[in-house]
């Protein structure tokens, strides 16, 4: 016997099976089966970024009722001797015949019923942006008056309103109420 050249084993065995391995398209599905699980991967990945912006608007909104229904909660302690006639509806815009209180900002001119006027005023135009804008979406107010309690309440849609038109998709109003004593 001599010496086997392992080269010649190799060439060999390649001559028994023609060089080729059988196709069993195993390694294919393997890599659908990974990019089919990726492609979900990027879908949650893009879900979540989803959800994430939708909950920033909520909080903004939510802030921005605050800080409204806030303002005139100040407003009404500030004149206590009006409380008991700052009744509001948005729905019907107040109007006053008493524009000096309100443009010039200054109290020589304001009795507390002009002041009262001049804060139903600018509150109203809280809520709208610089733009005109408004600054929640399908947003209310409403000032409750009854036996010495003030009910501050401000709401808006839970969705940014399309051409006008409440979403359909969440016709939740959302809303935030202050109650104070006079």
């Amino acid at each position: 016997m001599g010496v086997v050249n392992p080269c010649f084993e190799i060439i060999n065995g390649l001559k028994k099976t023609n060089g080729l391995k059988k196709a069993t398209g195993g390694l294919l599905i393997e890599v659908m089966v990974a990019a089919f699980i990726l492609s979900f991967g990027i879908l949650a990945i893009i879900r979540g970024q989803i959800n994430g912006v939708n909950a920033s608007r909520d909080a903004y909104h939510f802030l921005q009722a605050e800080f409204l229904m806030n303002d005139m909660v100040e407003r009404i302690l500030a004149n206590q001797g009006e409380a008991a006639s700052y009744a509001y509806d948005s729905a019907e815009p107040v109007t006053s015949s008493e524009e000096e209180c309100f443009n010039t900002g200054s109290t020589e001119y304001c009795t507390p019923v002009n002041r009262k006027d001049a804060d139903l005023l600018e509150w109203q135009a809280l809520f709208t942006d610089s733009s005109g804008a408004p600054l929640l979406p399908g947003g209310q107010a409403n000032i409750v008056i009854a036996s010495g309690t003030a009910t501050v309440t401000v709401s808006w849609d839970g969705k940014p309103r399309q051409n006008g038109e409440p979403n359909q998709d969440d016709p939740l109003s959302r809303s935030i109420s202050s109650v104070i004593r006079y």
